[in-house]
């Protein structure tokens, strides 16, 4: 598990609401955002997706901490520089 913060990536890049967050991947790949706040849990890839549509593990859409792209209206920041981080 790792912590990385909106400082490290680039305010520019940093694709959450919170200033810093948590990473952690688990057996099989399955890699997680997790608020180091509330300890809420976040897929970031599809197999952590899979494990939480399955039952397997409990865990929040990670829209639910993914800010706005404000250089495109409606559309997510992407999280990629984070992902390449873990």
């Amino acid at each position: 598990m790792i912590t990385v913060s909106r400082f490290e990536v680039g305010k520019d890049k940093w694709a959450f609401n919170r200033e810093e967050v948590m990473l952690t991947c688990r057996p099989g790949n399955a890699l997680y955002v997790i608020n180091p706040s509330t300890l809420v849990q976040y897929p970031l890839n599809d197999i952590a997706q899979k494990e939480v549509a399955s039952g397997k593990t409990n865990a929040q859409p990670i829209s639910v901490i993914q800010i706005d792209d404000p250089k495109q209206s409606r559309r997510k920041n992407e999280f990629g520089t984070v992902y390449r981080t873990s």
